[in-house]
């Protein structure tokens, strides 16, 4: 077949035969360039190193997360109050209902089988603190003494 003013062969040897003095070449070049060889070399190592180590510290903190989070438990079970968006809608919703009770949290923990412990807690938003609060005032939770 010809392409052009070359001939190409497709023969039994015929790639191996334009492949071979471009690989000679190639090895010669690096054996006269020593340096630059064993500095081409170092760097794709120490690449090569730096992206695995970079892929596995962070699957190894992708385990701890998981790890942690899987201890938190999605047997953790957190029963909060509907919060009012206006007063007179707190007020009115106050008169029908006082809201989460201790008769509740008593009420669920007995109809609850393989619940372990239970707490009740009780946010508060202080109206002042000392100090004054630099940003966003901070929400303070008063739970059970056991």
């Amino acid at each position: 077949m010809t392409v052009g003013a070359q001939s190409i062969d497709f023969g039994r040897k015929g790639p191996w035969r334009q492949i071979l003095p471009d690989l000679h070449l190639g090895l010669q070049n690096l054996a006269l360039h020593k340096l630059r060889t064993l500095l081409t070399m170092l760097g794709m190592i120490f690449g090569v190193a730096a992206v695995v180590s970079m892929l596995s510290i962070g699957a190894g903190a992708q385990q701890q997360v998981m790890l942690f989070i899987e201890q938190l438990g999605v047997r953790n079970l957190i029963v909060e109050a509907k919060e009012a968006a206006a007063w007179d809608e707190l007020r009115n919703t106050r008169k029908l209902s006082p809201g989460l009770t201790f008769q509740d949290l008593r009420m669920i923990s007995a109809g609850l089988t393989g619940l372990v412990e239970s707490s009740a807690r009780k946010r508060f938003t202080p109206s002042s603190t000392i100090p004054k609060a630099e940003r966003d005032v901070p929400v303070i939770y008063g739970v059970h003494p056991s």
